[in-house]
């Protein structure tokens, strides 16, 4: 009579055993497709972009600032291998457009001729109408290191101050403006201001250093007063589009 059930006993055995392999390698399946799918976000300051990046795809959504009013917005997904590069790889593939020069541009009458030996001479930006400064207090301070540089100076770096009380975002775009005639004329760039999508933050009372190539993007200068023209725009005016309100600050220093 024992023999008859073990067989029986032994059936029960092995479908225990089969189910507890069937669980198992489910479990496995699953545990696999997490570490191959499941993202890890990564978020950027520079203006919002988002990077969601597993094993397998890396998805980005863009929120990039361009130039002063130009921003990158959009999604994009990479697959294994293209999933693991660092930001400027993707950003370098962006269709960056020149940064607009109208929101500093003022009347020139003409165009100065006579320069030093190893400047160049002046190319301003002209427009319909003149451009007289009124410019009432701004809590954010723009401050050269200097008040005076040599002739030749390739560099200018400034300190930005955050005088407000809300945080504010400013990146690295900026234009040349040179002082005649009593009036603020934008000078014509001898590149292309083409600026990496990168973004600054500064709380209420901080400051910061930052530095602008005038030599890469205007030449060297000549004798005359000069002001960098650069535009911020507060933290609770994100997301920035063309439409955002724009501050712009100035820091003044004379070549000599």
């Amino acid at each position: 009579m024992r023999k008859k059930y073990i067989p029986q006993r032994l059936s029960r055995i092995e479908r225990g055993m089969h189910m507890k392999k069937k669980i198992a390698s489910a479990a496995a399946i699953l545990i696999v497709l997490a570490v191959l799918l499941f993202p890890i976000k990564t978020q950027f300051r520079e203006g919002g972009t988002t990077f969601y990046t597993a094993i397998l795809y890396r998805v980005i959504s863009w929120h990039a600032i361009i130039s002063a009013d130009e921003m990158k917005t959009g999604t994009e997904v990479h697959f294994i291998p293209n999933n693991f590069h660092d930001y400027a790889y993707y950003f370098d593939r962006l269709p960056l457009e020149p940064a607009p020069t109208s929101a500093f541009s003022a009347t020139s009458e003409s165009n100065p001729t006579t320069t030093e030996p190893g400047t160049t001479a002046l190319k301003l930006t002209t427009s319909t109408a003149a451009r007289t400064e009124t410019i009432p207090p701004d809590p954010v301070v723009l401050t050269p290191k200097q008040a005076v540089y040599p002739v030749g100076t390739e560099e200018i770096t400034v300190t930005w101050y955050n005088g407000s009380e809300e945080d504010l975002i400013f990146g690295d775009p900026f234009v040349l403006q040179a002082g005649i005639g009593g009036k603020w004329i934008a000078i014509e760039p001898v590149n292309i201001l083409l600026f990496l999508t990168i973004g600054y933050y500064l709380q209420p009372g901080e400051s910061r250093e930052s530095t602008y190539d005038i030599g890469h993007y205007y030449g060297p200068l000549e004798a005359g007063r000069y002001r960098i023209a650069a535009n911020y725009h507060y933290d609770a005016e994100r997301p920035i589009n063309k439409n955002t309100p724009q501050h712009e600050v100035y820091a003044e220093f004379e070549i000599k």
